[in-house]
């Protein structure tokens, strides 16, 4: 269903965390993506982030959230605080969000080799823009040690000391 893109392109957008908007502009199933994505969020309430965007992380089977720790996830935002809220997606959003992503996934496990994929994950500097990654290496790591864990997508964002929720992501 989903395009895979070629190697210069993936090493482009992934690697070097190019623009979204020219991203979008040649990947158009990944805009219509985006584009549901931004209506099924906008009905949450202000949006203070002006991005199309999204947050992956892994639940194991209670329902415990394993993300970045808070202080990396703060570092992230100019809003961040310790209080983090996380709110799915619609399951059929999930559905086509997760399975475009397990197909990147899939060519960033080819494109770089192992001793590296960690460094890139966790980097300094590509931290921010790999939570697709890193959640679906997660779970194929915890998958392999006969754990089991979901990927979710969803916004991620902060609740402020007025109450109001600052939606970094999605």
């Amino acid at each position: 269903m989903f395009p895979i893109m070629d190697s210069v392109d993936f090493h482009n957008h992934i690697l070097t965390g190019n623009n979204m908007k020219t991203f979008l502009n040649k990947h158009p199933t990944m805009k219509k993506l985006q584009d549901k994505i931004y209506n099924d969020t906008v009905t949450r309430g202000p949006a203070y982030t002006n991005e199309k965007d999204l947050h992956f992380w892994v639940e194991d089977e209670s329902g415990k959230i394993i993300d970045l720790d808070k202080k990396q996830l703060m570092k992230q935002s100019m809003f961040g605080t310790e209080d983090l809220v996380y709110q799915p997606f619609s399951k059929e959003i999930q559905n086509d969000v997760i399975k475009y992503w397990r197909k990147k996934y899939t060519a960033f496990c080819k494109e770089i080799p192992y001793s590296k994929q960690l460094k890139f994950l966790y980097g300094k500097d590509t931290i921010k823009q790999n939570c697709q990654l890193r959640a679906l290496y997660r779970e194929r790591r915890a998958k392999q040690k006969g754990i089991k864990l979901k990927v979710v997508a969803g916004s991620l964002g902060f609740r402020q000391p007025n109450g109001d929720i600052f939606w970094e992501f999605g």
